[in-house]
């Protein structure tokens, strides 16, 4: 840090080389090496992390409505930038740590380009400017700026200006732009140009040091202390915590002049500003996407003492604005506490990042705030010989979560513009435009809704409303009213021959399947089985288990899945609330029921009807809403609840997914999941209902090696697996063309691993909707994937 042997040695080097007390003389001596300032310290470090990354590049494009005579541009240009010493700025590294030497010395030159050829002159401009911002300053030599001026026809020029922000921010590039302004109009008129440097790099460098030795300094780390203590991890718009990011995401966006002016409106009759509303307005969007109330702000500041507000240089940061937000206040009330903070963080501006997150002891990947909103005041009323000039960003700075920065200058129609930036390791381009949309639509709709609770502000546009209430639940369709038996016995009609189920060694065609479920149903009605009655199922993994779900609907009743891995006291309890009828169990599992429970053992062997039963054979005729199956869930939140699900909704079910995942008679769909949990039944109905093959993985094939075998053993082309499964696979040596995920959140890395060379879905659904509500479109990349739309 600048400490007073540096001022000494700064003084003692003026003296020696007789150049007077002038502060900005100085400045310009090239042998004075002085340390960063806490600004550029923060900022130098991040730097070194990577030097050929071009993300502390900011800058601006000046569109000029007027002819430009090149000579006087180019020495109006040189005369301003000769005198910023700021820009002139050399880094070394040395063993007391980084220092900084003023070099004005250093040649550099104005690129100017022709393009009033082009048939697009602004986009071959933006184009060549998007390629300059890419390059890396080099900080040992210099220049730490570009400048270049194109010629897009007679009237109209564009001056483009780039800079490290090592010795610039955004305040200093709109001081340098009116300066040069000003400089050109007073050379064109023949005019002596006006003193263009109020202050010396130096003097910032000085006052800094003056306010870390004060009694203030100590004082604002007390109030920083006090305004963080207990603050929570700071909420993003993602979900996730701010990371330094890999390049660069942004979107250009407008306020409309009409909104503008409501705004402006809103904020004289609360007496506040523009800056505020929209700082609110961020505050507000990030308070009703998260459901978070203790929400923290990044917030721009000039940092500027009021000696040194005219000198370029780094000086702007950002620092947290903590805000509690209570859901049933308005926005009016959310803009008072917002005003009150912005006063008391203004007071404490000049306090340094760096020492405060020492303060607060926070580790490198620990970040002070996730959403941050800058609105840029500078004033851009300025003229280049009388020409007007419309001012746009051209920067790419790095931004850890998201940013919104507005510039206050009005753009034709009263509009104002906004970027919308973001960290590319969290956001896609669709997700950021998605964020922008949402935002300035909230902005719309501010002027009238001020006095609204927070809870009850709009923050989705109405015609993502009418897309996400309207247009993605369109989902109806005519859907047969029939029983999973009817669906079922059609799939029997097209193909009796057809293999039905597999199991290891053991196999049934469709045929054999329908007596054997039969037989079953026949046995039940003869003890009075019928509709609204549970029957148990306590089997192995077997063929025994689907000829005895066949069976128990075909009588007309809905069985009740029991899982032999679950604990005794479960299998008790599920018993003891669902009260079924009778369980079918095997002899081996006979022993796991109580003893008042009716059970039933199955003989295949016996002689019995094998014709499907009619509804006059049936205790009562089989209808679509009568219960089809019981599914217990896990009771992770709690007791395990019974839910009833119907013949109708399987029929919806198979009616949305036979169709979504083509599944035919050439089609072997496996069954994995335990038939205690709703995916089995998914599996059942897709694959019988569509005259499929439904290949049943045994206890010891549900993972790992035995798991990639009976796949590939058995052709299977369609699975719904759980994501905790597949990293117990080579998805290179699994063919499995079509695989469905769900039952859990699936991570990015699984869909890059897995979507490739395969049709790769999502579907989510609780257990009360018929296994499942939602299926996304095909998967691939490497982003996180969505639930998809309703079935």
């Amino acid at each position: 840090m600048f400490n007073t042997m540096d001022l000494k040695r700064a003084r003692d080097t003026e003296e020696d080389l007789n150049l007077g007390k002038s502060s900005q003389d100085a400045a310009l001596d090239r042998e004075t090496s002085l340390p960063l300032s806490a600004a550029q310290t923060s900022i130098w470090a991040a730097q070194m992390l990577d030097p050929l990354d071009p993300g502390y590049n900011i800058g601006e494009y000046l569109e000029i409505l007027g002819p430009i005579d090149l000579r006087l541009f180019e020495e109006a240009l040189r005369r301003v930038i000769g005198v910023a010493d700021a820009l002139h700025l050399r880094f070394v590294e040395t063993r007391d740590g980084p220092r900084q030497r003023i070099d004005p010395d250093r040649q550099w030159r104005l690129s100017f380009i022709d393009l009033s050829g082009e048939a697009d002159p602004r986009g071959a401009a933006e184009r060549w400017m998007e390629a300059d911002m890419s390059l890396a300053a080099d900080l040992v030599r210099g220049p730490l700026f570009g400048q270049a001026l194109f010629r897009a026809g007679a009237d109209r020029y564009y001056w483009c200006a780039r800079y490290h922000h090592l010795c610039n921010d955004g305040i200093g590039v709109a001081l340098l732009a009116r300066r040069v302004a000003s400089c050109y109009s007073a050379l064109v008129e023949g005019r002596q140009p006006e003193a263009l440097a109020p202050g010396s790099w130096l003097d910032m460098l000085r006052e800094e040091e003056r306010y870390r030795a004060s009694a203030r300094y100590a004082a604002d780390g007390e109030f920083w202390r006090a305004a963080l203590r207990d603050c929570p991890a700071p909420t993003t718009l993602c979900g996730k915590p701010p990371a330094r990011p890999q390049g660069f995401l942004k979107s250009r966006g407008s306020i409309p002049g009409t909104v503008s002016q409501e705004l402006r409106a809103l904020a004289a009759t609360q007496g506040t500003t523009l800056a505020q509303v929209l700082m609110a307005a961020g505050a507000l969007y990030l308070h009703r996407l998260s459901g978070e109330t203790d929400i923290t702000l990044g917030m721009a500041l000039a940092a500027r003492h009021a000696s040194t507000r005219e000198i370029v240089g780094l000086a702007s940061k950002a620092m947290p604005l903590r805000l509690q937000l209570d859901p049933d206040a308005s926005f009016a009330l959310l803009l008072e506490q917002l005003r009150t903070r912005v006063r008391a963080v203004a007071r404490h501006q000049h306090y340094s990042e760096d020492d405060l997150r020492r303060q607060l002891a926070l580790r490198p990947d620990q970040y002070l705030y996730g959403l941050a909103v800058n609105v840029m005041p500078f004033d851009y009323d300025f003229r280049f010989a009388g020409h007007p000039v419309r001012a746009y960003n051209a920067g790419k700075w790095l931004v850890e979560d998201f940013q919104i920065v507005a510039y206050e200058r009005p753009e034709e129609g009263g509009g104002i513009a906004v970027d919308f930036c973001a960290n590319p390791q969290h956001y896609s381009a669709p997700a950021l435009v998605a964020h922008q949309r949402r935002f300035l639509s909230l902005l719309a709709q501010l002027g009238a809704t001020a006095d609204l609770p927070l809870r009850r502000q709009p923050i989705v546009p109405p015609e993502e409303r009418r897309r996400l209430l309207d247009g993605l639940n369109a989902t109806a369709r005519k859907v047969a009213q029939e029983t999973l038996p009817c669906l079922f016995e059609r799939a029997v009609a097209r193909d009796p021959q057809a293999e039905a189920v597999v199991c290891g060694a053991d196999r049934l065609s469709y045929g054999e399947l329908n007596a054997r479920a039969d037989r079953l149903a026949h046995q039940l009605i003869e003890r009075q089985v019928g509709a609204e009655m549970l029957v148990g199922v306590l089997l192995e993994r077997s063929i025994e288990t689907i000829v005895a779900i066949l069976g128990i609907v075909k009588a007309g009743a809905a069985y009740l899945a029991l899982d032999p891995a679950h604990p005794q006291a479960r299998i008790e309890g599920i018993l003891e609330d669902a009260q079924p009828a009778l369980v079918i169990a095997s002899p081996s599992l006979r022993g796991r029921l109580p003893p008042q429970v009716r059970v039933l053992t199955v003989d295949a062997s016996q002689t019995l009807p094998t014709h499907s039963p009619t509804d006059a054979e049936r205790c009562v005729a089989l209808l679509p809403q009568h219960p089809a199956y019981v599914i217990y869930t896990s009771g992770s939140t709690g007791i395990p609840k019974g839910v009833v699900v119907s013949h109708a909704g399987i029929a919806s079910l198979a009616g949305s997914f036979v169709e979504a995942l083509a599944l035919g008679s050439e089609s072997r769909l496996l069954q994995f999941a335990s038939m205690s949990f709703d995916a089995s039944l998914w599996e059942l109905v897709l694959a019988l209902t569509s005259g499929a093959t439904l290949v049943i993985a045994e206890e010891a094939s549900r993972s790992g090696d035995a798991l990639r075998d009976l796949l590939s053993a058995q052709g299977v082309t369609h699975a719904l697996l759980p994501p905790a499964v597949l990293p117990t696979l080579d998805p290179t040596q699994v063919a499995l063309p079509c695989l469905v995920v769900g039952g859990e959140a699936c991570s990015a890395e699984l869909v890059s691993r897995w979507s490739p060379n395969r049709r790769l879905l999502n579907a989510y659904g609780p257990t009360e909707t018929t296994v499942v509500a939602t299926l996304s479109a095909p998967l691939s990349g490497s982003g996180a994937p969505p639930i998809g739309t309703p079935i």
